[in-house]
């Protein structure tokens, strides 16, 4: 993930609109887990997309990876 977030940062794109940084970073959320049934897809994209805005929230140009027992922990503190 950090040579991902190195290599964007190399490229030095410039992004004039963003009030956060003058070029584009890369902000990446990731779930993993075993999947019991179909049902879970769902799970699995909501918990991806929770660990994109709580990497967003801590800082730009970062990664997060959360796993089954961190996805329930954050579901339960809301």
């Amino acid at each position: 993930m950090h040579a991902i977030a190195q290599a964007v940062e190399t490229l030095a794109i410039a992004h004039e609109r963003s009030p956060i940084s003058p070029h584009i970073t890369v902000s990446i959320g990731g779930f993993y887990g075993q999947a019991s049934h179909v049902d879970c897809l769902d799970y699995f994209y909501k918990s991806a997309d929770h660990a994109l805005y709580a990497v967003k929230q801590s800082g730009r140009n970062h990664f997060q990876i959360h796993d089954h027992e961190q996805a329930m922990t954050q579901t339960l503190e809301k």
